[in-house]
């Protein structure tokens, strides 16, 4: 085990190895900068994830309160509420959506984590009420170059389940192939299964559905 005793991570200071919890972690008692005393786990620190004891989190929240107002309660706008709910269900454990976005290894990045300005800046304003927040990269993190805003129907393209397809320089989703060509999931499922490659399974679909014309 590697000895972070007296290193410091953000504004906290290692203090002392306490043990281990239930899964095996290691936990540390860690002096904050402001003088509160707190407990972390030990791949926490070293990921950047815990960087004070709570301090840094509010004054930052509390900083971006009074220089932009857009979390006042009666008038929270919706790009401020759609950068909150990204940032909890990354990096909230107690967040009930956690376990598909900062389970999954999924981070928001500091410079949006930690300035609701700079994701403004980045993102600007929705373009209307049906968009929210998207991943060009559904494995990768919200940060510039991989977030767009999107509209339900477009995001619905864009999930770890679906299957892009390609032919000919055109790439669309499986079901949007099985539209294009007219033929079943089963059809295109059965020969990407036998390995055809999938020009020749475009191929063989146009050959059957103009016999099937005749």
């Amino acid at each position: 085990m590697e000895d972070i005793t007296g290193k410091r991570f953000g504004r906290l200071v290692v203090k002392e190895f306490v043990g281990r919890n239930k899964k095996y972690q290691s936990i540390y008692l860690c002096l904050c900068d402001c003088g509160n005393m707190r407990e972390v786990k030990g791949f926490r620190l070293k990921n950047g994830e815990t960087k004070s004891c709570g301090c840094l989190h509010k004054e930052v929240t509390s900083t971006i309160n009074y220089k932009h107002g857009n979390c006042k309660k009666e008038k929270r706008t919706s790009e401020y509420q759609v950068w909150n709910q990204m940032i909890q269900r990354c990096h909230n454990i107690n967040n009930k959506r956690f376990p598909h976005y900062g389970g999954r290894g999924i981070k928001v990045c500091d410079r949006w984590r930690y300035s609701f300005e700079n994701f403004l800046e980045d993102m600007g304003k929705k373009p209307g009420k049906e968009y929210s927040i998207d991943r060009t990269d559904n494995n990768g993190n919200y940060e510039p170059g991989n977030c767009r805003w999107a509209t339900q129907k477009e995001q619905c393209k864009n999930t770890r389940k679906n299957v892009w397809l390609e032919c000919d320089g055109i790439k669309m989703i499986k079901v949007d192939w099985q539209r294009e060509l007219g033929v079943s999931n089963v059809f295109i499922d059965k020969r990407l299964k036998k390995n055809i490659p999938f020009s020749e399974v475009v191929r063989q679909a146009k050959e059957y559905v103009f016999n099937k014309g005749i």
